[in-house]
């Protein structure tokens, strides 16, 4: 069994800025409210424009050789994450190519420790979500963790095992080489298809938020979106998006329920073409921002309609047609909520991570370094 993935969209991937004009839904699995109100515009006071304003710092140093290099940093949750090193065949006797050292943190990033596992020679990765910490060496051994790294099991195939699939949530598309793929709801170590299947032929991605489900398709250049307000006991029929040459879609979904479409150019790097949906019930609105960015890293929906965009020139956000850039610290880092709603973004080239735990624009934006003693 092999099911598709949904989570991460580019595979391998601040202080407060002002007082939040406009409040925003914060807890995932509520209930929707009629939404069809249109969203907020940016202002400067939901976005602080006047550039990045300095946020807390936690450098750490670690007992590390000094050519370790930093390759990933995880985080799950606000206070619980893992980074991993990798350290070259010289500094450790035996590693043909290179090791991987892991260390975790139960506390936002202020300490971190050993995580002892087996070891990771060659090229390992590391995953984590959603209860479970998986490593990967060479694409084809795995190391499963259900208890933070305590215990490990050990799996060997090219395909990635259940627990891998698991780390993307609570609903997922499935499977691979199906004739017709159906979103399926994990449950324990098993998954079952959902008694309600959309009728949307196909469907190739999936979004999900506050009891909301999305899948969408392209085909032949339009994009195709069916939606799903009660968490999948019920459908609504299909509907397309208008012709376009896009390269792909991402459905993203906000813990409140607000959902949005994404479609890529071929250039992925390019702004991209963002619909959002009215409310329920409603159709799907393409969102054209005043003077976007021309390029474009990762977007994340903070629910009340506004969406969080990085790039080259930084954070900003979009709302109602309008654009601002936002004084956060993540630069254009690829940036993902997690499940608790912290936002998370990490640049291991320069050794840094951040974590912004808070609500829509309001965050308490912290850095993280990390390196060697």
């Amino acid at each position: 069994m092999r099911v598709h993935r949904v989570r991460r969209d580019a595979v391998r991937v601040a202080a407060v800025t002002a007082v939040l004009a406009v409040v925003v839904a914060p807890v995932a699995g509520c209930s929707i409210g009629d939404v069809r109100r249109d969203p907020p515009a940016p202002t400067r006071s939901t976005a602080a424009a006047d550039g990045p304003v300095p946020v807390p710092e936690r450098a750490v140093r670690l007992a590390l050789p000094a050519s370790a290099r930093l390759q990933q940093v995880e985080f799950v949750d606000a206070e619980r994450g893992y980074a991993l090193f990798v350290v070259g065949g010289t500094d450790i006797p035996a590693a043909p190519v290179s090791s991987g050292l892991l260390f975790g943190t139960t506390d936002g990033g202020r300490s971190w420790q050993p995580v002892h596992h087996p070891r990771l020679d060659g090229h390992p990765q590391l995953h984590a979500g959603h209860g479970l910490l998986v490593l990967v060496v060479e694409g084809t051994v795995w190391y499963v963790s259900a208890d933070q790294g305590r215990t490990f099991r050990r799996l060997e195939g090219e395909r990635p095992p259940d627990a891998y699939h698991q780390l993307d949530g609570r609903f997922q598309l499935c499977c691979d080489g199906d004739a017709r793929p159906k979103v399926v709801e994990w449950a324990g170590d098993r998954f079952r298809p959902l008694p309600a299947q959309p009728s949307l032929s196909r469907p190739e991605l999936l979004g999900y938020g506050g009891g909301r489900l999305v899948v969408a398709r392209l085909s032949a250049g339009r994009a195709y979106v069916s939606v799903s307000d009660d968490d999948g006991r019920s459908w609504l029929p299909p509907v397309p998006l208008g012709d376009g040459t896009w390269s792909g879609l991402r459905a993203a979904v906000a813990p409140d329920g607000d959902a949005w479409l994404i479609g890529y150019a071929d250039d992925r790097t390019l702004f991209p073409t963002l619909w959002r949906r009215d409310g329920p019930g409603g159709g799907w609105s393409l969102t054209r921002p005043v003077d976007p960015p021309e390029r474009f890293t990762s977007a994340v929906p903070l629910g009340g309609g506004l969406l969080a965009v990085t790039g080259p020139d930084g954070a900003g956000l979009v709302g109602r047609g309008s654009y601002l850039a936002l004084g956060w610290p993540v630069g254009g880092a690829h940036l993902r909520m997690l499940p608790d709603g912290t936002l998370f973004a990490a640049d291991p080239s320069t050794g840094q991570a951040w974590l912004g735990p808070g609500h829509g624009t309001e965050r308490r934006w912290v850095t993280l370094r990390l390196g060697p003693a």
